[in-house]
């Protein structure tokens, strides 16, 4: 059995500062490049997903809801995590905590998740740390002690619902995050997936 490529973290035109993709092309490619899934991982939200729910099922491809959130607590920068839901539990979970991140999360650089939210409320949801996480954040600054210890925390949150992304795109950091990423999942087991 030959292993097929799946999106697992994609925007689209429903994520305006960054994607120009519109469901159908999107679709469409996927057919011709006989991707068995794909996933839709807006920021900060789902405003594409009956759309491309219809789409995707339509033409035979798995969609797989999801969104990149953005995680602050207070002032602090925020940091980015994608999260996936594995099945209607975490839909659910999902749409509360944008849910709450539009209401309760309001900031003058966009809408946080608070950490407390995110751990208390996570269940049917995969996450996906890559070089914006907050692990991706403290290794760039050569703190692998303190993002390892991040990893930590968050496992006993997600359990092995957490995973790695790696990517190679040609971004400032990304190698230096790879590396980490790759010795970060032998050392504390984590899985990773391959992202474009």
């Amino acid at each position: 059995m030959t292993s097929r490529f799946a999106h697992l973290h994609l925007h689209s035109e429903y994520s305006l500062a960054d994607s120009t993709i519109r469901i159908p092309e999107l679709v469409q490619r996927c057919v011709a490049q006989g991707q068995p899934a794909v996933a839709m991982t807006d920021r900060n939200n789902m405003f594409a997903l009956v759309k491309f729910y219809k789409a995707a099922e339509g033409a035979g491809i798995k969609p797989i809801a999801g969104a990149d959130i953005h995680v602050a607590e207070g002032d602090e920068t925020p940091w980015q995590l994608t999260l996936l839901c594995r099945d209607h539990s975490g839909y659910l979970a999902l749409s509360r905590l944008l849910s709450r991140a539009w209401m309760e999360g309001q900031r003058h650089d966009g809408v946080v998740v608070r950490p407390q939210w995110l751990a208390e409320a996570n269940e049917g949801l995969f996450a996906i740390a890559g070089r914006h996480s907050h692990a991706g954040q403290l290794a760039a600054g050569n703190r692998h002690d303190l993002a390892l210890q991040w990893l930590r925390d968050w496992q006993r949150h997600f359990d092995d619902r957490i995973h790695l992304e790696l990517t190679r795109c040609g971004f400032e950091g990304e190698e230096g995050f790879n590396a980490f990423a790759l010795h970060a999942a032998a050392e504390r087991g984590i899985p990773v997936i391959a992202s474009n």
